[in-house]
Formats: structure tokens, sequence, C-alpha cells
């Protein structure tokens, strides 16, 4: 399955606090404000590529670059287990 196809579902043990420019887990990991945003994407029903349009759509940019963000910011988040994947049916 294509990785834009897999939805990243948040972890919901983590415990976190949204502030005006990111947020604050209770893991002590910050997270700036375009991170925050795509954590809160995680909502179970968008894939990654649903969350790549959003953030072109909420920051003004390029597709390619939103890709890679998107990507590598997920990458991280499951490393550090904040979320878990659940493929498309």
């Amino acid at each position: 399955m294509d990785k834009l196809e897999k939805i990243p579902i948040r972890n919901r043990e983590f415990n976190w606090r949204i502030y005006e420019k990111g947020s604050l887990l209770d893991s002590g990991h910050g997270l700036n404000e375009t991170a925050t945003f795509i954590l809160q994407q995680c909502d179970s029903n968008k894939s990654v590529k649903d969350i790549v349009e959003a953030v072109c759509s909420e920051y003004n940019t390029p597709k390619c670059r939103a890709q890679r963000d998107v990507e590598n910011i997920l990458e991280k988040f499951s490393n550090l287990n904040i979320i878990h994947w659940k493929e498309k049916i």
C-alpha cells in the first residue's frame, strides 16, 4: 500500500496542551505550530495524502515540500509512539 494512503491515528494515551504557537505533550516534547496542525489532523479519518493537502491549504506551501515535511513529522511521531497507523480499506 502506498504510504500516502495510510491513516495516522493519534495515540490517545498522550495528553497535550495547545498554545498559540504550538503545543506541549505530557511526554515533554514540544511541537511547533506546523507539527501541532499535523497532529490535529491525525483523527483516524484522514490519510497522509489528506493531511498533505490540508497543510498545502493552511500554509500555502508547494505540495512537494508539504509532502516531505508531513512524512518526516509523521515518521518522528510514529517513532515516539505519538501516533500509530491504520491502513485505508
